[in-house]
């Protein structure tokens, strides 16, 4: 999952293939609705486990490198 709970209390969104990071989010669904509105991209790989990409993954077309 790429929307993490920090040591704060808080939440962090990182790119699953980058590591790229965006923090400061207060609960859950403030981060979904900031990643949604920012371009970010998520879609369930063969293990039925969620990939979040970042905009900039998402404009280069990165994929997983597994």
């Amino acid at each position: 999952m790429s929307i993490k709970k920090d040591g704060s209390g808080g939440y962090t969104l990182e790119c699953d293939l980058c590591g790229h990071t965006e923090d400061g989010f207060s609960d859950f669904m403030e981060a979904v609705y900031y990643k949604k509105a920012s371009g970010w991209k998520a879609r369930k790989d063969e293990f039925d486990k969620w990939i979040d990409r970042c905009p900039s993954c998402v404009e280069e077309e990165r994929e997983l490198d597994w």
